[in-house]
């Protein structure tokens, strides 16, 4: 039961929803190059085809289709038009299997840079191919257990078919306090990372701007996307009319969908493996030193620059 008793009409519906779609229109071209940039400098780069770069690119992938349904929500705003929310469930359902595993993802970067922080020597022997695969089974079966409990409470109400619109009742609870558990073991993590790095002064010094790109990400997530599932969950105590909600959670999703383009822009600037191979992809040879890619196992308290990235 909703604390207000607050709504809107359809029609003002659609009058807001005029302004705030052209937004998601620009950020939707812009996640997509930049996403797209980072997927193909990976795969054409042999410097960064190690577990955590892959990784990095599975985010960057579902960063990038978490938008691709924006179209329709562009559509339905401007030819005023709502559908049940049955069916935007299905219209979102790679969207929001992309959300969850990009979700996890900085979670998993921020796992996989603690065990080579902790463990170098251990992680240097682990088997990379079940390593990964193990990782995506969680993603999986954690997009999956969404999917189940979205699927069972969806209605039959009439909306945009904004990304969180394909949520609804106890399966936007259950996204909601499961989103609030990851990030917490995100800040948990990568708290540990840094002061791993800092008692470790011989690799701090030598890999400073290499774990700064990977930190400012996951402080730029926090900043946008726990921001935007806070508030979500938040509309959700105050406001129960569909249209009131539906325009409160679009426009607290910009700062979710802003995130979406700051993992290029931070790796440009502060990695420069990433850096160097973005611009030898556009036909520019800038004059930087790529990091050996070695974990050395002759002891276990000294990280190579690549190890971190």
């Amino acid at each position: 039961m909703a604390l207000t008793n607050w709504s809107i009409s359809t029609e003002t519906l659609f009058y807001a929803a005029r302004y705030i779609v052209p937004i998601y229109a620009v950020l939707t071209v812009l996640s997509n190059i930049f996403n797209f940039i980072i997927i193909i400098v990976t795969v054409r780069n042999k410097h960064l085809h190690n577990v955590c770069n892959i990784l990095i690119a599975i985010q960057a992938f579902g960063d990038a289709s978490i938008t691709w349904t924006v179209p329709v929500m562009v559509y339905n705003a401007y030819v005023k038009n709502l559908i049940p929310i049955s069916t935007c469930y299905w219209i979102h359902v790679l969207p929001t299997t992309s959300m969850n595993f990009a979700t996890l993802m900085i979670l998993f970067i921020g796992i996989d840079r603690l065990f080579v922080v902790t463990y170098p020597t251990r992680y240097a022997s682990v088997n990379k191919m079940r390593y990964l695969t193990g990782l995506l089974v969680i993603c999986v079966c954690y997009s999956a257990a969404n999917l189940t409990a979205t699927y069972v409470t969806r209605s039959d109400d009439m909306v945009l078919c904004y990304l969180a619109d394909a949520m609804t009742g106890r399966g936007k609870d259950f996204w909601g306090l499961t989103q609030v558990l990851i990030n917490i073991s995100v800040v948990v993590v990568y708290s540990k990372l840094r002061n791993g790095l800092k008692k470790r002064s011989g690799a701090l010094t030598r890999t400073t701007r290499i774990f700064r790109s990977i930190y400012l990400i996951m402080v730029f997530y926090i900043c946008g996307w726990v921001v935007t599932v806070s508030l979500i969950m938040t509309t959700r105590v105050f406001i129960s009319d569909i249209n009131l909600t539906q325009i409160c959670e679009m426009a607290v999703g910009i700062f979710a969908t802003v995130e979406l383009i700051i993992p290029f822009c931070v790796y440009f600037h502060c990695a420069q493996v990433y850096r160097k191979a973005i611009l030898n992809l556009f036909g520019r040879t800038p004059k930087i030193e790529v990091l050996a890619c070695s974990v050395n196992l002759s002891s276990p308290n000294h990280l190579s620059g690549r190890d971190l990235i």
